[in-house]
């Protein structure tokens, strides 16, 4: 047995250990391949915490690839492809999406183990998905069957509408025929004939709209996040309305439909209100996909009004100025618009009532008094205060929040007089009540 060289033996070391003699990294990593007679290819990359999560995102973002590929709005449709539950992918949405999914076939992958630079471990992955041809041409006659199929239920609606003296079903028949047009939209950036029927449809539609638009009136209520509906000139209950906000510094929120009342008003709800209270106004319409439908934009603070009442009694007291003072400084350091009651005594009803007409989002009732009074020493007094704070809707009474100071808060007033030393413990309650106030406020949902 001949023995190699020491020379010999660390140049076979060396070749042997050289990048150039393993395994080749397969070319798709750095240059995506031209499509083939079969099929058109995309690479999807991304990493996660395990394998399956790096690769079902890997895989996720191929699909995007795919659906921006096909000119589909991926803003809505997207989501309605993939939706991601814990590490696994799960197929959603309209029959041709499914289909459309399932011909996406991962051809190779690549999933490495990697290090941060603290020291955890994640995984990278990169898959190469092929996406057949003939899958493409079978999606893009889908999606012109149903624009086809969009526009011919459109067209009958807008025949319908001829025919009808209800202005509700009138607006809901527009509704329809807007939405069936707007959905073809995608189809129309592919086939002339779809696009021109979209366009004479919308035209149509919108002819008729502006009609309807000439009856049919949406007037803002001073001062509230409210609008009144009538239609030649009679109040139009049970129509619906779109309230909406943008959101500062992310995604639109999600708007709320509510129907008008028997007097044609629509007022979004405390939720929605809550909800948006950082932003500036909320716009008001009909929900119809078309610049031209009524459209009011309602000041945010018209919504969000808190009504406020105060009663005292005992050794110096008052008309609660200092709770009410108080009370409204922490409505507003939380963004909302304090709204004083007239002072006197009144019940929960009729202070419920009086918020309501203001169109308050709800009721905020202190109740504060001096309960005992002492003279230690002549020309001294010491008097204890308690007292209550209470949020109510004033739409049905329910309690959306109340707290509450007693003998065992301490809450104690000094004066050389009985009158002062009352006064002196209402003012502290009145700030021990608003720091309640605030922190019921920031929890309030």
């Amino acid at each position: 047995m001949r023995l190699l060289s020491a020379a010999a033996a660390l140049a076979l070391l060396c070749a042997c250990a050289s990048p150039g003699a393993g395994p080749k990294a397969p070319a798709w990593l750095s240059s995506v391949p031209t499509p083939d007679a079969s099929a058109k290819y995309f690479v999807g990359r991304s990493s996660g915490l395990t394998e399956s999560e790096a690769r079902n995102a890997a895989f996720s973002d191929a699909l995007y690839q795919i659906v921006s590929e096909l000119q589909v709005d991926c803003s809505y449709l997207y989501s309605e492809l993939i939706t991601k539950l814990g590490e696994d992918i799960r197929i959603v949405g309209k029959t041709e999406t499914r289909a459309t999914i399932q011909g996406a076939q991962v051809s190779d992958s690549r999933i490495e183990e990697r290090r941060s630079n603290a020291g955890a471990v994640y995984y990278d992955a990169r898959l190469l998905v092929a996406f057949p041809h003939a899958e493409r041409a079978a999606w893009r006659e889908r999606i012109l069957a149903a624009a086809r199929q969009r526009l011919e239920g459109a067209r009958s609606g807008l025949d319908l509408l001829d025919g009808t003296p209800d202005p509700l079903k009138a607006v809901a028949l527009l509704s329809q025929a807007f939405r069936d047009i707007s959905e073809s939209r995608v189809a129309a950036a592919m086939d002339a004939s779809v696009a021109g029927d979209a366009a004479a449809l919308e035209s149509a539609a919108s002819r008729r709209a502006n009609e309807l638009f000439r009856k049919l009136k949406l007037e803002a209520l001073p001062g509230q996040v409210a609008v009144k509906v009538a239609y030649e000139g009679r109040p139009l209950p049970d129509l619906p309305v779109r309230f909406s906000a943008g959101k500062r510094g992310g995604k639109p929120a999600t708007p709320r439909i509510i129907r008008t009342d028997a007097s044609g008003i629509a007022r979004p709800d405390r939720d929605f209100l809550l909800a948006n209270r950082k932003e500036a106004s909320v716009v008001a319409d009909l929900n119809l996909r078309t610049m031209s439908q009524p459209r009011k934009t309602l000041p945010m603070s018209g919504g969000l009004r808190a009504a406020v009442y105060a009663s005292e009694s005992g050794a110096g007291s008052g008309r609660g100025a200092a709770f009410l003072s108080r009370t409204a400084a922490a409505l507003r350091e939380r963004d909302f618009f304090p709204v004083e009651l007239p002072a006197g005594e009144a019940g929960d009803e009729d202070l419920r009532a009086k918020a309501a007409d203001l169109g308050a989002l709800f009721l905020v009732v202190g109740r504060s008094s001096i309960r005992a009074c002492d003279n230690p020493r002549p020309d001294s007094y010491l008097c204890r205060a308690e007292g209550s704070i209470r949020g109510l809707d004033p739409a049905n009474g329910s309690i959306l929040f109340e707290a509450a100071l007693g003998p065992e808060d301490r809450i104690l007033g000094i004066g050389d007089t009985m009158a002062k030393a009352g006064a002196g413990a209402l003012e502290k309650l009145a700030l021990r009540l608003s720091e309640k106030l605030k922190d019921e406020l920031a929890a309030l949902r």
